[in-house]
């Protein structure tokens, strides 16, 4: 890949969110990749759980995550409000085909922008979300599972 090439901006989904993975490797890696400029303003970052949470209450999560795991100095203010500003959070029961209405609506109007699903949960329920994500139409030519 050019290094010089401008990256689109993207939806980023995350099954599993509030899990260890999520919480100990992937949200620190898409912090630092948004302090280095390397995740576009006009992305999405939308973390998929069954917890019963508001986004405001995912945040928090996120940013203790981050303390924690982070380098001294790494979370600064300004980081933080560029990357937060792209992260949401939805409930959504990965074996509850009606749940994935809610991404449906998160995600309306966006079909044109490269989706990457990222499934951090255990594999047994791969097939199932995918069935679910096919059966909610949010696939689209430009989705990466």
């Amino acid at each position: 890949m050019n290094n010089n090439a401008k990256l689109e901006p993207f939806d980023m989904v995350l099954f599993g969110a509030t899990g260890d993975l999520a919480m100990r490797k992937l949200v620190r890696a898409l912090y630092r990749r948004t302090g280095a400029g390397q995740i576009p303003a006009g992305s999405k970052i939308i973390g998929l759980a069954r917890s019963d949470l508001t986004r405001e209450q995912y945040l928090g999560e996120v940013r203790a995550s981050l303390e924690k795991y982070l380098n001294p100095g790494e979370l600064t203010p300004e980081r933080w409000e560029a990357f937060s500003s792209m992260v949401t959070y939805l409930r959504v029961d990965a074996t509850v085909a009606s749940d994935f209405q809610r991404l449906a609506c998160e995600l309306e109007g966006r079909t044109d922008v490269v989706r990457v699903i990222f499934l951090s949960m255990a594999p047994s329920l791969f097939t199932g979300v995918c069935s679910n994500l096919a059966a909610a139409n949010l696939v689209t030519p430009k989705s990466r599972v």
